[in-house]
């Protein structure tokens, strides 16, 4: 029994390999969950002051014992709290004290009629205050979404006081970009959700589903058939459908000739469990091994079952035929399932040469029509079929701290637009007293001429003084949405990560600026993010008559692949539209498939300041 089972878990029983029960109630109170940045620590010990005045119980997580002054840990926050809140009113709890201590804390918190209990993850499971209304996770990036989840479970809890309304506080300095992006995304789940089996299912994608096979509880497994993030509701489709099948075959017998086998019995036994472990035709043994063995390594000589399996002969055995024959007639009566008929050949061209390649001849099920959609974020756009919009975007700047450097500079075109009109490109003035040299010399944009205005080399035109960063955003934001016209975006980069970074530091100083409230962040914008040098790097676009280059750097290539240097190397339009001309080149033809499994979703999640 789990309130959040684990990946695996979960993938065991979307396959139907495992069956689940769902206890649901509702006698628990809801829990408003808002993620607050722990540069507003002040303003949170100010309204939990206000909180446990008006008679309030609170958790008070941490991630550690002890610390630095100022690291969130059980002793300086205790310490804190209790010149707030005064001694009587505050108790603490952790790993490191005896059974007996941790039992007085615990009485002396349930005993008083408001307070604050300051502790680690002790307090996950196994405590009962049925009057405990608000929790606070200090540093709640750094704890796992079902971790959190339990703890959300403390309070809220049946027989408390419904006159008290219940918050949870997710304090984090997480910001929206590449490398935070992971932690954002379990954060914001947690505020979209209280329920158990959907941040269950949240947890199977963001972590991956682990060894369906092995003993391995999360992670991605290389070289495996079935991506369950890729093909998640393929899955759920094909165990639905699986099941009714046998339903509907209750009475049907199908029996290899020899009768080594019985695949399907007229009881209700599942079909797997009449698969003889020791038959090399196994049919049930014969599909989990197509669908979850590991296709990246020789398999054991030592099982003899899966040695001498034919998977990758492409070929139907007769048992195979006949429940084919059996899947059709069955998917033929239901409208709700699109069944696809294998094909025995496909011809593939690419622009060197033109080869033949086996398809596997296996029946397979394409999914439900309308599938249900996951939670928001976990579902990746399609880039080859959804209707999207790139954006090839660049930024200049002052250095590469996203901290200490100021952008000058920002560019962005929608990938394959003939338009001139849809090339944005702006200059920043920085809040510094000038450019460093090293920058005017590698990008040509001098001090002057941000202050001044002149001639642009790379628009060929003229172009006035250069502006806030704020103001240079917005426009930028509108000519995006403006273009757009209700599709999704996509942020298109070479090294997306720096450039997402030094944008998302421009968007921090705007927030937590003294004359602002709020400030825009880039999942208002766009959808997910591309990392072109990432996308480059795949070895399905080299080969042996055309060989990898020496960097991946965006000039390299652009002189390997087109053999031409970039015009205005080093200018953000320059980079734009020599990355958008790599994009639509012949060797990087089909890219959008690739991309779709690479992508990054870029959070919409707003921190308030």
């Amino acid at each position: 029994m789990s309130a959040t089972p684990i990946p695996r878990s979960i993938s065991l029983q979307d396959s139907g390999i495992m069956d689940t029960t769902l206890l649901e109630s509702d006698e628990s109170r809801a829990v408003e969950t808002t993620i607050v940045s722990l540069h507003n620590m002040d303003k949170v010990l100010s309204v939990l002051k206000q909180k446990v005045k008006a008679g309030s119980k609170c958790f008070w997580v941490v991630p550690r014992i002890e610390g630095t002054e100022d690291d969130g840990s059980v002793m300086n926050r205790f310490k804190s709290l209790v010149e707030i809140l005064g001694g009587d009113k505050v108790c603490r709890v952790h790993g490191q004290m005896s059974p007996t201590e941790r039992e007085q804390q615990l009485e002396a918190f349930t005993n008083l009629e408001s307070g604050v209990l300051v502790g680690t993850t002790v307090i996950e499971v196994g405590i009962d205050i049925p009057n405990a209304n608000i929790l606070v996770v200090e540093e709640s990036d750094r704890f796992g979404l079902s971790q959190l989840h339990q703890l959300r479970g403390r309070i809220g809890r049946q027989g408390g006081s419904s006159d008290l309304q219940c918050h949870c506080l997710l304090l984090s300095n997480a910001t929206s970009t590449q490398k935070d992006a992971s932690s954002l995304t379990r954060l914001q789940i947690l505020t979209q959700s209280n329920n158990g089996s959907e941040i269950a299912d949240a947890d199977l994608i963001l972590r991956g589903p682990g060894n369906m096979l092995g003993i391995s509880q999360s992670g991605i497994q290389n070289g495996y058939t079935v991506d369950q993030d890729a093909h998640w509701h393929m899955l759920k489709a094909a165990t639905a459908s699986g099941r009714g099948f046998l339903d509907d075959q209750s009475s049907t017998r199908i029996k290899k000739e020899s009768s080594e086998m019985d695949i399907i019995e007229q009881s209700t036994t599942p079909f797997y469990d009449q698969t003889s472990s020791s038959s090399k035709k196994g049919f049930a043994l014969r599909i989990m091994t197509i669908l979850f063995g590991d296709r990246s390594r020789e398999v054991d000589s030592g099982i003899d079952t899966i040695q001498n399996l034919d998977i990758s002969k492409g070929e139907l055995s007769q048992d195979d035929l006949t429940i084919h024959g059996r899947l059709i007639d069955f998917y033929d009566k239901r409208g709700d399932l699109q069944f696809v008929k294998p094909n025995q050949k496909k011809k593939q061209t690419t622009t060197d040469e033109s080869f033949t390649q086996d398809e596997p001849n296996k029946p397979h099920l394409a999914g439900f029509n309308s599938p249900a959609k996951a939670l928001t974020l976990e579902n990746r756009l399609n880039l080859s079929e959804d209707d999207v919009m790139f954006v090839v975007l660049d930024v200049e700047t002052t250095g590469l701290d996203d901290k200490t450097s100021h952008l000058i500079q920002l560019a962005g075109k929608v990938l394959g637009s003939d338009d001139e009109n849809d090339l944005f490109s702006q200059y920043i003035l920085p809040p510094i007293d000038c450019i460093p040299m090293k920058i005017e010399e590698l990008t040509g944009i001098t001090d002057q001429f941000l202050r001044q205005g002149g001639y642009d080399k790379a628009l060929d035109r003229e172009v006035g003084t250069a502006r806030e960063f704020r103001q240079v955003y917005l426009d930028f934001q509108d000519f995006c949405i403006d273009r757009a016209q209700g599709r999704k975006i996509v942020f298109v980069a070479h090294n997306a990560k720096f450039d997402i970074r030094m944008i998302n530091g421009e968007l921090r100083r705007w927030r937590f600026s003294d004359d602002t409230d709020s400030a825009p962040i880039l999942g208002d914008l766009f959808a997910s993010s591309l990392d072109t040098l990432q996308l480059f790097r795949t070895s399905k676009f080299w080969s042996k008559s055309f060989p990898r280059p020496t960097s991946f750097s965006l000039g390299t290539l652009h002189e390997h692949v087109l053999e031409e240097s970039i015009s205005n190397s080093h200018n953000a339009v320059g980079d734009v539209l020599a990355l958008e001309r790599l994009l639509q080149s012949d060797i990087f033809q089909g890219w959008q498939s690739l991309a779709t499994r690479i992508q990054v979703p870029i959070p919409n999640i707003k921190v308030e300041k």
